[in-house]
């Protein structure tokens, strides 16, 4: 089980260089990272927050889509909610696993 509280403070906590790591097209713009869609590519349409409590939060403002930052990743990568938090804690070095609980092994059978 992923603790989600853990996930959302770190995620705040350490937003521009999560942005510049998996987005590194991307572009700070004021208090956003800027992108051109969920692809990652250079552009303007889509902002990830950078500061305060929106810290993570996206919008694409040419689809309106949004959400949070790890299901960005998500949609990027074509992952599973889970496989996008693995992407996060091997980045960060930090595991988000409540009480060493291994989230796949329910998935993986």
């Amino acid at each position: 089980m992923i603790d989600g509280n853990r996930l959302n403070e770190v995620v705040r906590s350490n937003i521009e260089i999560l942005c510049r790591h998996f987005f590194p097209a991307g572009h700070k713009d004021g208090g956003e990272w800027k992108i051109a869609d969920v692809s990652g590519a250079e552009g303007n349409s889509l902002g990830i927050e950078l500061s305060a409590q929106k810290a993570g939060v996206w919008r694409d403002r040419a689809t309106n889509e949004g959400g949070n930052f790890p299901n960005l990743v998500m949609r990027n990568r074509n992952l599973r909610f889970p496989e996008a938090v693995d992407e996060i804690s091997r980045f960060l070095g930090i595991d988000f696993k409540v009480n060493g609980n291994e989230h796949r092994s329910a998935e993986n059978g």
